[in-house]
C-alpha cells in the first residue's frame, strides 16, 4: 500500500519500529481471530519511499518505490496463538521489525507479503481496512508473486494500521 504524507503524521527522521493491526468488527464473526493456533511460514514487511501517488499505484510492486528505498524490516515466522487478535477499537496487535525504518518524508510504500497459514482460515484475514483513496490505496496479489493480478491501479482498502515511532 502507499501512504501519502498527510495521513501518517510521521515527522522525517522517525525510527517506524513495527506496526498494528486490529480486526474488523464488520467483517468478522468471532470476537477473536483466530480461532485456532495459526502458522504462517514466512511474514516479510518492506518499506520504502513511494515513486508515486497513493491512487497512481502500479501492479508491478517494485516500480512504487523510489529506486534504492526498499527496504525489509522483517522476515520471520508469524505464530499467531487462538484470539491473538480481538475485536474493538483499542485491540491492537503489535508486529515488531527486526530492523526500524528511518522514514525521510514524503509518502511512503509499506508491502506486506505472506505465505499464508499452513491450515486453512475460514473467510479469510478479517483484518481491519479503510476505504481506498488519493491519500492512502492499496492493491494485492493472491500468490507471493511481485506484480498483482488485478487489471487496474489500487482500489483496494488499506489497513488500519499503526506505525509507532521513536525520534533519534
Amino acid at each position: 500500500m502507499i501512504l501519502s504524507r498527510s495521513s501518517l503524521g510521521l515527522p522525517t527522521g522517525a525510527l517506524v519500529e513495527g506496526l498494528a493491526l486490529r480486526l474488523a468488527e464488520a467483517a468478522n464473526t468471532q470476537a477473536k481471530f483466530p480461532n485456532a493456533r495459526t502458522v504462517f511460514r514466512t511474514l516479510t514487511i518492506f518499506m520504502g519511499a513511494a515513486s508515486k501517488k497513493p491512487d497512481g499505484m502500479v501492479r508491478n510492486f517494485d516500480n512504487n518505490y523510489v529506486a534504492g528505498t526498499k527496504t525489509q524490516v522483517l522476515r520471520t515466522v508469524w505464530l499467531l496463538q487462538p484470539g491473538d487478535f480481538r475485536t474493538g477499537l483499542q485491540n491492537w496487535k503489535w508486529i515488531r521489525f527486526s530492523a526500524p525504518y528511518k522514514y525521510g518524508g514524503g509518502d511512503l510504500v509499506v508491502e506486506i507479503q505472506h505465505t499464508g497459514p499452513t491450515t486453512p482460515i475460514r473467510g479469510g484475514i478479517p483484518f481491519d481496512a479503510m476505504p481506498s483513496s488519493n491519500a492512502s490505496a492499496a492493491i494485492y496479489a493472491p500468490d507471493n508473486t511481485a506484480a498483482t493480478a488485478l487489471p487496474s491501479n489500487a482500489n483496494r482498502p488499506v489497513l488500519a494500521m499503526l506505525l509507532p515511532y521513536k525520534m533519534q
